[in-house]
């Protein structure tokens, strides 16, 4: 019996990946915009970790900790430049370049603030949240 040779192209709007009880743990989708999306998802089927474009095509990657307390987001912003931003519920830290070109260093724990940059940034900066990924729909 001969066998087909696999198909070189497989085309679909979502994948799912599963473990060998039948839980979701990847998808690989686009959203409403069309922007790619890969989500990776723990046993208890909570997003943790997602590769994904912004709405202006900037990439993105962000990890969370299992119990919603930590969490690291990396981009490359839609102007081209480069953003971390670390969150542990009382200490955070904000390392970007300015549009200038400067560097931007914020950091907060507790009662102390330590800043390398416009101070007007830096409270918006670290008041804003982490803008990491909210997919937990159910699966």
């Amino acid at each position: 019996m001969t066998m087909k040779p696999p198909r070189k192209v497989v085309r679909a709007e979502m994948f799912q990946l599963v473990d060998g009880h039948g839980r979701v743990r990847a998808i690989l989708m686009t959203d409403e915009q069309g922007a790619p999306a890969l989500l990776m998802y723990d046993e208890n089927r909570r997003a943790r970790a997602a590769l994904m474009l912004g709405r202006e095509g900037e990439p993105q990657l962000a990890l969370r900790e299992k119990d919603d307390k930590a969490h690291a987001f990396l981009l490359v912003t839609a102007e081209g430049r480069p953003h971390a931003q670390l969150d542990h519920g009382a200490g955070q830290i904000v390392l970007s370049i300015h549009e200038n070109g400067d560097p931007f260093l914020a950091m907060k724990g507790g009662s102390r603030t330590v800043c390398l940059g416009p101070p007007d940034e830096v409270e918006e900066t670290l008041n804003s949240g982490v803008p990491y990924f909210s997919h937990d729909e159910d699966l």
